[in-house]
């Protein structure tokens, strides 16, 4: 899930027409490269290879996103590890209520999931999968749609650090306290790209450092088309290959 976010969670993350006003949130299906970034001494990666297949769009008054991600990790030696992530989401309109879906296949073909139903309003998240748990969430929390919408209103508001409350769902401890900063638009291919670096930190916790971080290229539109993901030992660059933008019909 944390690549969700890269996008979100995340990401992810995650467009009614190219020209849309700069505070609305896109729709869009883009697919990314994978590749090695940099690796931290000791960590005994050598490489590291794959894709992953991010959709996000408004139906009605729900937004409904998928990320798949598929990747390779070699080591010292020769030894393959695959990663497979399959992350869906649902979120209404208003940021209150949140609908997760996670599932991680390991190595040995083990499928681990995670599911369940988050409410802002009643404040809780209810995981039905991998078991039945409730887990109390501040009434200030946002979920994955909200924290783009709140990035995007932060650049609207040439804004350079935001705080949230963040939770996606890709565990039973996935809530987290999420340091945004926002830096100056560069031009990146005739395009206004905002840097936006994303720390998370564990809710609750006091140490300095953060469980992750996300360095991301980002659109008024809340289009990433560039991620770097951090997972401590490497790192890896998730790089725009193709990006499709849907016509959303309206509800009746």
């Amino acid at each position: 899930m944390k690549l969700l976010l890269i996008l979100s969670f995340t990401a992810f993350s995650m467009l009614l027409s190219a020209n849309v006003c700069a505070s609305e949130l896109n729709s869009y299906d883009a697919i990314y490269d994978i590749s090695l970034a940099s690796v931290s001494r000791g960590s005994g990666v050598v490489n590291v290879s794959g894709s992953m297949n991010y959709a996000q769009v408004k139906k009605c008054d729900k937004w409904h996103f998928n990320s798949k991600i598929n990747m390779l990790v070699i080591t010292k030696g020769g030894e393959e590890k695959h990663i497979n992530w399959n992350i869906s989401g649902i979120e209404d309109d208003k940021g209150e209520k949140f609908s997760f879906s996670v599932s991680n296949v390991k190595e040995e073909g083990a499928r681990v999931a995670f599911a369940g139903v988050a409410d802002k309003v009643k404040k809780v998240a209810n995981f039905t999968l991998p078991s039945k748990l409730a887990v109390e969430l501040p009434d200030d929390v946002v979920f994955p749609i909200s924290q783009l919408k709140n990035i995007i209103k932060a650049i609207d508001d040439k804004s350079t650090f935001i705080s949230m409350n963040y939770f996606d769902g890709s565990s039973f401890s996935s809530l987290y306290k999420n340091s945004v900063i926002i830096s100056k638009a560069k031009d990146i291919m005739g395009k206004n790209m905002y840097p936006v670096n994303m720390s998370f930190f564990t809710y609750g916790s006091k140490k300095e450092l953060p469980d992750y971080e996300i360095f991301t290229d980002m659109d008024v539109n809340g289009v990433s088309h560039y991620i770097k993901q951090d997972f401590g030992d490497f790192s890896v660059n998730i790089t725009e290959k193709s990006i499709s933008y849907p016509v959303v019909v309206g509800c009746e």
